[in-house]
């Protein structure tokens, strides 16, 4: 039996010319913060761990396995801090121009430039505040994990590993669209603000999977190494520390009827089932001649195939529709989604089972969120394998030359992927790419 404790504290960054802003409650509406103070510190980064192994038979050969811990890490810059730096209170990083605003200032999209836009922004003090905020209350993000497994020992050389494995994620990154105009009006709900990233540690995960394995250790020159998992995994937002895939996930914020249930899906990297397998054999050409000369042994002995064989079910992929508004949805409108015959066709989508959502006129915004989930539907699934044939050369007891072929995607088999998923596209639902067999020669000199 382990225990064990640790803490992890972070210190709330600042900037050494005190050129972070961010604004506040509510929602990053509120008055800029003070130097030092983007958001509250937290102190709450005792991470107790707990893990044990009980041999459950007489021969030792049956163990059982289990532990929990729970994790605090640190937030990246990207997506939270980095995303407030300015160079002055009144020079934005950025800033979104409504429909409405770009009739006002007379922006043609033939003249468009910094040089254009920036007397419009900068130093401006009756210009909206656009800038990206951080809700004061950010704790760090949190996993708490806990597994229960049982291995057993099949012969001297061959072990069965089955487990239970369990992640709960909490106060992981999750960006908002704030303050996006009014799909119906044109304008920006708050006066005084324009559009703006808000970032909060709202985010979270859960995932439960079965993972077995079988491995064998090397003998009779021959090893490998069989694993499979089965999996449910869903998340709110993004499901990891950086928020900027959120900005791919999160359905735009000013969308009429948008609930935080629309963003509650599959994270873009959860695959249902995962078949991994890798073995390597040594070629027992050695011993099919026998000789011991040093040209022969030179020859015939060091020669090793290996191989890695993955398969795994589709990834979830996001259906959008083009809009004003970030990451707007589609409806989905009845039908099975996937066309059967996309393989020959490679027509993945079935365009009839999705409808646009009516766009506003005056914005170019969607005027409501539609139906289609985050993440609702996966790819086509996958498998492919990597092989590798290599020699190796003992020169001396000090010097040694492997020579290697890589070939990746040894079969060339086609994987299909990258659906094109915006409804507005004239190739919706269509299959735009898939894997090639890449081969590739080395040598490596060790001594």
């Amino acid at each position: 039996m382990n225990l064990g404790i640790r803490y992890d504290y972070q210190t709330v960054p600042i900037e050494v010319h005190g050129n972070f802003y961010s604004r506040g409650q509510p929602f990053g509406f509120g008055p800029v913060q003070p130097e030092g103070s983007l958001y509250n510190a937290d102190y709450t980064g005792f991470g107790p761990r707990f893990g044990f192994a009980y041999v459950l038979d007489q021969r030792g050969k049956t163990v059982l396995r289990g532990g929990a811990a729970i994790l605090t890490n640190p937030r990246p810059g990207f997506d939270n801090f980095l995303e407030v730096a300015q160079n002055g209170l009144l020079q934005p990083r950025r800033y979104r121009f409504s429909a409405a605003e770009v009739q006002q200032y007379g922006l043609l999209y033939a003249g468009l430039s910094n040089a254009s836009t920036l007397p419009i922004v900068l130093n401006n003090p009756n210009f909206p505040w656009g800038q990206d905020a951080i809700n004061p209350h950010f704790p760090n993000p949190k996993s708490y994990n806990w597994n229960l497994g049982i291995q057993r020992e099949l012969t001297q050389n061959l072990v069965l590993d089955v487990a239970y494995v369990g992640t709960r994620g909490v106060h992981s990154n999750y960006g908002t669209e704030n303050n996006q105009v009014n799909p119906l009006t044109g304008q920006y709900p708050i006066a005084g603000f324009g559009a703006f990233r808000y970032y909060t540690a709202d985010g979270s995960s859960e995932y439960h999977a079965l993972q077995a394995a079988l491995r064998k250790r090397f003998s009779q020159n021959f090893q490998f190494n069989i694993s499979y998992t089965y999996a449910s995994d869903v998340a709110v937002g993004p499901g990891d520390f950086v928020a900027s895939s959120s900005a791919q996930d999160t359905q735009g914020s000013g969308a009429i009827n948008m609930t935080r249930q629309d963003d509650v899906g599959p994270p873009l990297y959860a695959a249902k089932s995962v078949f991994v397998s890798n073995f390597l054999y040594e070629l027992p050409f050695e011993r099919l001649h026998r000789s011991n000369s040093r040209g022969s042994q030179l020859l015939l002995r060091g020669w090793q195939f290996s191989g890695i064989f993955t398969g795994s079910t589709g990834l979830p992929f996001q259906i959008l529709q083009s809009s004003t508004l970030v990451n707007s949805r589609p409806d989905y409108i009845g039908g099975d989604p996937i066309l059967s015959n996309y393989s020959s066709t490679l027509q993945y989508l079935n365009p009839a089972a999705f409808a646009k959502v009516p766009v506003a006129a005056i914005s170019g915004a969607t005027i409501r969120a539609g139906t289609v989930g985050r993440d609702d539907v996966r790819g086509p699934g996958m498998w492919n394998l990597d092989a590798a044939l290599s020699k190796n050369f003992a020169i001396s007891e000090r010097v040694r030359l492997q020579v290697r072929s890589d070939m990746f995607n040894s079969l060339n088999h086609t994987n299909l992927t990258s659906v094109s998923a915006n409804i507005t596209s004239g190739n919706f639902g269509r299959l735009t790419a898939a894997t090639a067999r890449t081969v590739q020669f080395n040598a490596r000199l060790t001594f």
